[in-house]
């Protein structure tokens, strides 16, 4: 099958540079913000997250759904993505723009309405555009190849989520989280400027009468493959979510020097992104399963070490740590998303249909509903520990945050590699079919 250019892949991927600077505002800073900003109990900041995740139950799969339904001249995701982008400005900057004087639970209020809204638009932009890689290559490994390029864009857009948000927050001064939060909107609209003019949907020829949106979502969760990829995601991004929603605390309580965690987070997201290439090249010898599968091990293996060692070693010894465990952090960023097409691709041979909205909504809602509730059990953990902002933590809000930090995403990720075990499409298989499509039956 022929290759498609590294340019297109480049045109592909850049968007995800945005979407990622977003979600990592988000990961990385809203609970602080929340918390130690605009002075939420972590528990009601828990609770704005989760909201948000919530909401994203209803609007994902009527998007996914939608997307698959629409026919206009400009594409079926296009105009999705379109609309996602562009509305993404206003409602990231008003999140990060609460109205002064606000008593506690009229700000929770307004931090819950327009992360609502900020997550809608990610919805109309992100679901779309993960529906599209199985309708630009139907190939096995130039998949892999099309989501390693994305998974680039994706850290260095982490990068910018993660770690240039406080010094661009310091550099502005009095107005530095809301002028910063509107800095990362129009990346997003930029970004995706870029994949809308440069990538060109397929001619969608198939005119089989669509299945009604509950129909279809049953359909999704009746497919035994698709489950064994997206249940190990929605463990795995649950653990990583955590101890994103953490990590600034534990710089700033257990290692002693806030300042450190923006180098911690360059450390691990530039080891993270020097390893994809060793996931690819792992994914040809030992198929996309054992890859990702080797990935997450090493990750579960490091993060106790991670919070448990640094507070005996000297502080820099942090980032050196953090680096070790990026290198398992890469297999997160590539392999999950190369299985998600070949899972589509399965069930359009099985079915004779094409549902890549249906697929990639539930996909994307169950990584951010692993992210929401990471937010809320990490605020939960927390103020049952006795977490106190901008104070000395008491030994018992220490443990908390290291149980948050390593001991609970570490117990996750094992028990999702475990889960992965049983994911049954490797190459072989996703080439048998073609050859013979109904040969192996339906294994749904």
């Amino acid at each position: 099958m022929k290759k498609s250019s590294p340019v297109k892949k480049m045109s592909y991927g850049v968007l995800d540079l945005g979407q990622n600077a977003f979600l990592n505002l988000i990961g990385f800073h809203f609970l602080f913000f929340l918390t130690d900003i605009q002075g939420l109990s972590p528990a009601l900041a828990g609770g704005a997250l989760l909201a948000g995740r919530v909401w994203d139950a209803v609007t994902d799969p009527l998007v996914g759904h939608w997307s698959d339904r629409t026919q206009t001249r400009f594409g079926r995701r296009r105009p999705f993505i379109a609309a996602g982008s562009f509305s993404m400005v206003f409602f990231l900057f008003a999140l990060f723009t609460v109205p002064e004087g606000l008593a506690e639970f009229p700000a929770f209020v307004y931090v819950t309405l327009f992360y609502v809204l900020a997550s809608t638009s990610f919805t109309l932009m992100n679901i779309p555009y993960q529906a599209m890689l199985p309708e630009i290559t139907r190939d096995f490994d130039e998949r892999t190849r099309f989501i390693a390029y994305r998974m680039g864009f994706a850290i260095i857009g982490t990068l910018v989520g993660a770690g240039a948000v406080r010094p661009l927050v310091n550099l502005i001064g009095a107005r530095g989280w809301s002028m910063t939060a509107g800095i990362i909107g129009i990346m997003v609209t930029a970004t995706a400027a870029i994949t809308l003019f440069s990538i060109r949907e397929p001619k969608h020829d198939h005119q089989e009468e669509p299945m009604h949106l509950f129909r279809s979502l049953l359909h999704v969760f009746s497919r035994k493959p698709f489950l064994f990829a997206m249940i190990p995601w929605m463990i795995f991004q649950l653990g990583v979510a955590m101890v994103q929603a953490s990590l600034r605390g534990y710089f700033k309580y257990i290692v002693g020097s806030e300042g450190l965690f923006d180098f911690g987070v360059l450390a691990l997201l530039l080891a993270a992104l020097g390893a994809i290439p060793l996931y690819v090249y792992l994914s040809k010898k030992i198929d996309k399963k054992g890859s990702y599968m080797t990935g997450m091990l090493w990750l579960a293996l490091l993060l106790p070490v991670f919070a448990y060692l640094v507070p005996v070693l000297p502080p820099a010894a942090a980032i050196a740590l953090m680096a070790v465990a990026g290198l398992g952090l890469g297999a997160h960023y590539v392999m999950p998303h190369s299985l998600l097409p070949d899972v589509i691709e399965w069930d359009a041979v099985q079915t004779g249909s094409r549902r890549e909205g249906a697929f990639a909504s539930i996909w994307i809602f169950s990584g951010k509903l692993s992210q929401g509730i990471a937010g809320w059990l990490v605020g939960l953990i927390l103020s049952f520990t006795g977490y106190a902002a901008n104070t000395v933590q008491s030994p018992q809000a220490i443990r908390g945050i290291q149980l948050v930090t390593g001991v609970i995403p570490a117990i996750l990720i094992g028990f999702g590699v475990l889960v992965l075990s049983a994911y049954p499409i490797s190459r072989k298989y996703y080439d048998g079919m073609f050859a013979t499509p109904s040969s192996d039956g339906d294994r749904s």
